[in-house]
């Protein structure tokens, strides 16, 4: 751990000799996709170096991340290039994909490697985009301690199980589902391939395996909560969503009968998520991409994505934030009914009926409320 703070820390101390400037990587090594070797370096180092987005397998990530990028570029702000290899952790522990030495000794550990390649893209003055989707975070007490230290943390989730269900046995989640194209390879953001097969879910499993993503989401949000939360109160969401009318979504009026609604997630009844309005803080990936299949969407991916960049740390105008989503709005067609999506929708439908003999009311009505006939 002191092995750890100590390399990135050794950026103050290199600003004490230098007047501000960043430590130097003059004589060290830095071999993967996130290295700036070549570039030049900077004089001063960010004042966030890790910039950190927590999330689940599909989500929609990859392009989340991309967009993330397109805002900060927009808005004339700097950060590593990754060259589109953005979970950090994953190619590191798993992908073998980083080669660093410092002072001659090759890093080896996930947190010792990830500490220093902040080092070196502080060095360049600039920050480090991190996608985390898996559970490092969640277990290496060494790497959260590093993050929490130096960075701000975003999470957001995809609120629909249904959705998130398909997308899962699509990926080859069979306990799930099944159909005869599940687990093949589907690409990644824009190349991502949307099959026309519909999907058979396991009827008999299908509650009980709802309700376990259910409790893996309150899960992620109450570790999030209790290490990197940014306090996003009632009171910050009200003036938020007041100041963006005001100033920029004057030509955004949704249509009537046509507005979409901010998307809830299915713990947002639990007793825990009422006590800590964890709905306040974690965005979902619905109202990220509401802009893309509907123009009266807009506003409310303009909230939620103001809302994520500052919990990243990253102020961004909201006027920049507004034009750089309308310039990609009703880009993509709107979600696909579920009825044309799973096989055995009547199947579904019944299952659901019989919930509120097994789980709560509240529970059960929000996936009521996530069906798409």
């Amino acid at each position: 751990m002191d092995h750890v703070n100590q390399q990135v820390e050794s950026m103050s101390k290199d600003d004490a000799k230098a007047d501000g400037e960043a430590g130097g990587w003059e004589n060290d090594v830095c071999w993967g996709p996130c290295c700036q070797t070549g570039q030049q370096q900077s004089h001063k180092k960010p004042d966030i170096p890790i910039k950190l987005i927590m999330t689940t397998a599909c989500t929609g990530s990859t392009a989340i991340m991309a967009f993330v990028e397109g805002l900060h570029q927009a808005a004339n702000l700097s950060f590593a290039d990754c060259q589109q290899s953005r979970e950090v952790f994953d190619d590191i522990e798993k992908q073998g994909m980083y080669t660093i030495h410092v002072k001659g000794k090759k890093e080896t550990k996930l947190a010792d490697v990830f500490g220093a390649l902040v080092n070196h893209t502080s060095s360049f003055g600039l920050p480090l985009f991190v996608k985390e989707q898996s559970s490092y975070l969640l277990h290496d007490d060494t790497l959260r301690s590093l993050v929490k230290q130096n960075g701000k943390v975003a999470l957001f989730v995809r609120s629909n199980l249904f959705d998130l269900a398909l997308c899962n046995i699509r990926d080859g989640w069979s306990s799930l589902g099944n159909c005869t194209s599940c687990g093949s390879f589907r690409n990644r953001g824009d190349a991502q391939l949307d099959s026309d097969e519909k999907v058979t879910f396991h009827t008999e499993d299908l509650l009980s395996g709802l309700q376990a993503m259910t409790t893996e989401q309150e899960k992620r949000a109450s570790f999030y909560v209790e290490n990197f939360d940014q306090k996003w109160s009632a009171a910050d969401e009200s003036t938020q969503t007041e100041e963006l009318n005001s100033r920029v979504l004057d030509d955004n009026s949704p249509v009537e009968g046509d507005s979409v609604a901010p998307h809830e997630f299915a713990f947002a009844t639990s007793e825990w998520a009422v006590a800590t309005d964890v709905v306040l803080s974690v965005v979902t990936a619905e109202d990220l991409f509401a802009f893309e299949y509907s123009q009266s969407g807009l506003s409310l991916s303009v909230s939620a994505w103001t809302k994520l960049m500052k919990q990243i740390g990253s102020e961004i105008p909201d006027n920049i934030i507004h034009n750089f989503l309308k310039s990609h709005a009703a880009s993509r067609p709107a979600p696909k009914t579920h009825t044309a999506m799973i096989e055995n929708i009547d199947g579904v439908k019944e299952v659901i009926k019989t919930c509120y003999n097994q789980y709560s009311a509240e529970w059960c009505n929000s996936l009521n409320g996530m069906l798409r006939f």
